[in-house]
């Protein structure tokens, strides 16, 4: 993969973008929201609004900014189905323009909800991001023979339909509570899916996050990834729209770190500072360096023996590190403090 900053982890294969740039960008700033009508990113009115992305992890404007709307409260449940059909439409929208480029492969959508999730920003918006090749992980789905999607779904695991689309409990999830929405007749790509279709998107995304909160309460924390299908479309039999949505909670009590799960422990130093393991799933951000450096990794692929996708990384850091979260570590601002 040519990204700047690749890397490929010799002991378990994964795929990674290391983005030590991103380490700058602003985490819950003071003052006026930077998203919000009048901010630094949104200087005039705007409806739904793509911006590029100042910290990306992607070079020459593959990594983008979508934000849902102009208040800074918002959330898919309030802005019900109509609003939230108009960001599916942006999303579809800069999927087919950057996926219409000739150095993009694949493009990948997700949102990171709420601060224990790790957002830096609390206004409500996704980001894009325009890869050069297909990473390893849509690859595989990709390459299969046959849609798997497509495949009878058992009753017992269906959780809702709505014209055009279903939710359904994954058979071997990866969390508690993990959902996986997808269209249920195939179409190879969310371009080309038709209006109509994406509209129902937007619609069921309002019922399965308003599912969510009942359970877990008012802005309960989640993530959820987009997968709208390759770059060009055809030419993949396998190719088939699909949002998993996890939420960051395993129970009404306890909280998870979305599809991140980090575990902090003592000892095991690498250079100064004690040791942090990180577990996480395609697409998250962790954090590496050693000796008080610090660097901003993108996992895009790693899968362990049980064939589930993980990447798993010890390091030292002294200090503090920003913007990430880890259960009696956690504070307001997001700030972890090693090497106590």
């Amino acid at each position: 993969m040519s990204e700047t900053g690749f890397r490929i982890d010799p002991l378990t294969g994964a795929h990674v973008v290391v983005t030590p740039w991103r380490q700058h960008r602003p985490v819950h700033p003071d003052g006026m929201c930077p998203f919000c009508p009048g901010g630094l990113e949104a200087p005039g009115a705007y409806d739904v609004l793509h911006i590029p992305n100042r910290w990306p992890s992607l070079a020459n404007g593959r990594h983008e900014v979508i934000l849902h709307g102009p208040d800074h409260d918002s959330s898919f449940p309030r802005l019900g189905e109509d609003r939230s059909a108009r960001v599916v439409e942006l999303w579809s929208a800069r999927t087919s323009v950057l996926g219409s480029r000739e150095d993009v492969s694949y493009v990948f959508i997700f949102e990171n909800r709420g601060r224990v999730i790790g957002t830096t920003i609390d206004h409500p918006h996704s980001q894009i991001m325009a890869f050069s090749e297909i990473p390893p992980i849509p690859k595989s789905e990709l390459s299969k023979s046959n849609c798997g999607l497509c495949k009878d779904i058992d009753g017992e695991l269906i959780v809702t339909r709505q014209p055009g689309w279903q939710v359904s409990v994954p058979w071997a999830p990866s969390w508690p509570y993990e959902m996986l929405i997808s269209p249920c007749a195939h179409v190879a790509d969310l371009p080309t899916a038709g209006q109509s279709l994406r509209a129902g998107l937007g619609g069921i995304l309002v019922d399965s996050l308003t599912r969510l909160e009942r359970l877990f309460g008012g802005g309960a924390p989640y993530q959820l990834w987009v997968h709208p299908g390759p770059a060009g479309g055809g030419g993949w039999a396998a190719a088939h729209p699909q949002v998993p949505l996890t939420p960051g909670s395993r129970a009404a009590s306890a909280r998870r770190v979305g599809r991140c799960r980090r575990l902090l422990r003592s000892g095991g130093s690498t250079g100064g500072g004690s040791t942090t393991e990180i577990l996480t799933r395609n697409g998250t951000s962790v954090m590496a360096g050693g000796a008080g450096a610090i660097a901003i990794a993108t996992v895009i692929d790693g899968q362990d023996a049980a064939g589930r996708h993980r990447h798993r990384q010890s390091f030292g850091v002294k200090g503090d590190v920003r913007g990430v979260a880890a259960d009696r570590q956690f504070r307001a601002v997001g700030t972890i403090t090693i090497n106590r």
